[in-house]
């Protein structure tokens, strides 16, 4: 008997999906983040000058690109001028830490802007991790509210080259329906939209945007007044950011929020689905539930019903209760389960209240804390009793010829 599931398939990202191409003219660090690559399970291409990784971009379907600037035969800008509008994402690696190019790089549609500095292979795992984020991205909706077309452009172009999905309103009238229409994931949301003002209108709506639907709301704002920013965050934003905005700051705003929303949203689909098997589990199993010390913590109706026992009658009674004449059998098998600290699976012959023993195919499966400690006992049965009475019936008509 036994069961088997994996309710985290929707979530799993696989890297082997991906081709990623490693332009770095220095030989050596080319090939350590290239091998790197490799065992984090990516499909990967490496190059050294700038004519060599324009080949392999025009002859193969890169997904990501880690790109050097300074190369042998020129600037790593001419392709990132040459890709912008395509669905190609760039990482840019530089020894430069220059704010004006990070910006730069930021405005042309960079993922990010790397420093090779002491600590650069400490965030090539970052960088992976980054990539998985932006896959995970297509699954994310965001919603920007501004009356100004020339920010819901530049926004909607800043997310979508991050793979979100962007969804856009010039008035706040329109919100409500919107969200009740769309899984909206994150609102990006202006103070002064036309006559009306962002913050009264979350103010107003808070309980249907922010406690019902779950939506998380940073507040964009021209001005730095700071009553902005209290109000903002007393009617239940996230953040704020000002205008004129760094490109940056958006892009890390909206990902922690994205990424704060996605794990929630994972988690809940955890527990959402697990509650469903735990239902499963009840409606159709046997089982009881018993601390280390061998003491009952829970069972479920059908348990119930094959012993003859009441819950009452047996929670915080240690599960001795249950053993049959063949004591020495029972205090063997128990002692083999703790002392294995593994799943265990077996016949067990326990006796009912009214004494009748009954005959269980059982697996007993330890249940461990994050430091490995055994905290409880899950018993899974199924009764066999019928079976064994009829084998045991045949063996004797049997022993009698």
């Amino acid at each position: 008997m036994g069961i088997s599931f994996n309710i985290f398939d929707k979530f799993k990202f696989n890297p082997a999906n991906y081709r990623v191409l490693i332009v770095e003219d220095s030989k050596s660090l080319n090939e350590v983040i290239y091998n790197k690559f490799l065992e984090f399970g990516y499909q990967c291409y490496r190059a050294d000058t700038l004519t060599e990784a324009q080949s392999i971009l025009e002859n193969n379907s890169i997904d990501f690109l880690l790109l050097d600037i300074n190369l042998p035969d020129g600037n790593g800008y001419d392709i990132i001028n040459k890709y912008s509008l395509s669905k190609l994402k760039i990482f840019v690696l530089t020894s430069q830490d220059d704010e004006q190019m990070r910006e730069i790089s930021f405005q042309k549609g960079v993922i990010d802007y790397i420093v090779k500095d002491r600590n650069f292979f400490l965030k090539l795992d970052g960088i992976s991790a980054n990539i998985e984020k932006i896959i995970k991205n297509m699954k994310s909706n965001i919603l920007v509210v501004d009356d100004s077309i020339v920010i819901r452009e530049q926004l909607s172009e800043i997310l979508k080259n991050r793979n979100y999905n962007v969804l856009t309103l010039d008035n706040v009238d329109d919100i409500l329906d919107t969200l009740q229409n769309n899984k909206i994931d994150l609102m990006l949301l202006d103070v002064n939209i036309h006559d009306k003002n962002g913050i009264d209108f979350l103010n107003s709506n808070r309980s249907k945007i922010i406690d019902e639907l779950d939506i998380p709301v940073i507040i964009v704002s021209g001005s730095n007044d700071t009553h902005i920013v209290r109000e903002g965050l007393r009617a239940g934003a996230k953040d704020i950011i000002r205008k004129p905005y760094i490109i940056e700051e958006i892009v890390l705003k909206v990902d922690v929020n994205i990424d704060y929303k996605r794990k929630q949203d994972e988690l809940n689909y955890f527990q959402f689905t697990l509650e469903q098997y735990k239902h499963t589990i009840e409606k159709n199993l046997i089982l009881y539930t018993v601390d280390k010390y061998g003491f009952i913590k829970s069972c479920n109706q059908n348990f119930t019903n094959l012993t003859g026992y009441t819950k009452d009658e047996i929670i915080k009674k240690n599960h001795e209760i249950f053993k049959s004449e063949n004591e020495k059998f029972y205090v063997t098998t128990w002692n083999q389960i703790t002392s294995s600290k593994k799943s265990w699976k077996g016949l067990i012959i326990n006796a009912k209240k009214d004494g009748k023993p009954y005959f269980a195919e059982t697996v007993v499966n330890p249940i461990k804390n994050k430091q490995g400690e055994i905290i409880e006992y899950i018993f899974l049965l199924k009764d066999v009793s019928k079976e064994k009475l009829l084998e045991n019936y045949v063996k004797k008509l049997t022993s009698q010829k």
